[in-house]
Order: structure tokens, then sequence, then C-alpha cells
């Protein structure tokens, strides 16, 4: 049987601006069993996930700490220490995190209630305070933006040090390609992480309605991944965080 395990390594501080960094990391949580809490199950959740990941180990020399599936995904993970979570050693304890599986505009769902609960809510997420650099939330709705003073006050919150959250405004089909693509253009051709999102989505998009989004914080809009070219601090004031969304097809 699988047990889920700390996993612990060095890390350099990466605070800098720099345009190469030799211990970036990454991590990724997905689900396709959603029985045991009565959703829908989801078809290449977990193949998106296991494909980003590949594609990381192809195009650079980061670590990916961890990567936990189904029942072994737990929302705990992404949830700050002061909400009985322990992000410190997971979603904020890498600089690239991605998650596949359900979401809705409040925040995304997971296959187990064993760990806390089976959701984790946007007032329950602070990223950045330690590692967390960039994260994409492969579900549902998550970035809606029919109201952008809503979706504003919904994820703002989230930010203390963190770039961006990539995500979608609007129902999103599951694609198994995204997260290998998004590394693709930011790894293999270097691309903005903002512009390597955009492709990544246009390119596996489905439906000529589904909408992807992106929040990034204020100075980042050339920011790449480590390694990749110039990574920017972002600002400090949590009002000059934009919100981008555009139509896939």
């Amino acid at each position: 049987m699988k047990i889920k395990k700390i996993s612990i390594s060095i890390m350099v501080s990466l605070s800098l601006l720099t345009s190469y960094v030799n211990a970036a990391s990454s991590g990724w949580e997905a689900v396709d069993d959603y029985s045991a809490i009565g959703m829908t199950n989801l078809w290449y959740s977990v193949d998106a996930a296991e494909w980003f990941e590949i594609a990381i180990l192809n195009y650079s020399n980061w670590n990916n700490k961890f990567g936990w599936d189904d029942n072994l995904a737990w929302e705990e993970d992404f949830k700050k220490d002061t909400e009985g979570g322990t992000d410190s050693l997971y979603a904020d304890n890498v600089n690239l995190m991605y998650f596949n599986g359900h979401g809705n505009k409040d925040g995304f769902y997971f296959g187990t209630n064993l760990h806390d609960n089976k959701f984790v809510h946007h007032s329950e997420v602070e990223w950045g305070d330690e590692s967390l650099d960039w994260i994409i939330i492969d579900a549902c709705e998550v970035l809606d933006n029919r109201d952008k003073r809503i979706v504003y006050s919904r994820w703002g919150k989230a930010f203390n040090g963190l770039h961006y959250i990539f995500g979608h405004s609007s129902i999103a089909w599951n694609a198994e390609t995204r997260g290998e693509d998004f590394i693709k253009y930011a790894m293999g051709s270097s691309l903005p992480v903002r512009e390597a999102w955009v492709r990544a989505t246009r390119e596996t998009g489905a439906m000529s309605q589904t909408k992807a989004a992106y929040l990034r914080a204020g100075d980042t809009y050339n920011d790449h991944l480590y390694g990749f070219g110039t990574v920017f601090i972002p600002s400090a004031t949590k009002s000059e965080i934009r919100h981008v969304t555009w139509q896939t097809l």
C-alpha cells in the first residue's frame, strides 16, 4: 500500500532576480475518482498531472518533489497552516504547483473526506510566504470572472508572494496534455508563463465557449520559470493583482 510521506529536500532561496537556478521544484495533485464524495468521476486528470511531471523532467533539472493522486490527494495540502492545513509541506513548499480535478468559483474538490474535508475554499489559502510562485488549478470556474470585483475579493488574499494563479473562468474540458503543453512552452520555448498558459489552453480547448484565465501579481507580466528567463519579484500591493481571460477556441 502506498503511504503518503513528507518529502524533505534541501532548498536554495529563490527570492533574487535570476535567469537560472539549480534547485527549483514542482509538485502535483490530481483526482479522477470522486465516487467517495458523490461527484462525477473524471478522465485524464491523473494522466495530465503525470505528463506535466514527465515534461518537467524532460526539459529541466527541476526537482518534482511529490505527485499525489485520488485518495492520496488531500485538501489540507493546499490550506495555510493557520486553517489546519499543511501547505508549508506541500503546495507552498514548491515553486510550481499543478492541480487537476473538479472546481467551482469558490475553490476545488478532492475525492476523499478522510482528511479534514473534500474542498479547498479560497478563504483558506495563502500562497507564496514559503516557496510557491506559480499555481495551475486546472479545474472548472475557479477564476470565474462574471463579476471581476468578486474574483479579486475571492483570490486576492491568496497572494502572499505568489506570482500567478492559472486556471479557467468557465467550464473546462479535461485534456491529457494541458499541463505538459504549459511546460513545453514555458521551458521548451522559454516563453513567459502567461503566454505559455494562453498557448496551452488554446491548444487543448474543446469548445468555443470555454474560457481560460489567470490572476497575476503586479510587476510579473514577463515572468518566466526559473532557468528559462527573468523572474520578477511581485508587487507587495495586493490591489495590483490583474485578471485576464480569453476564449480557448
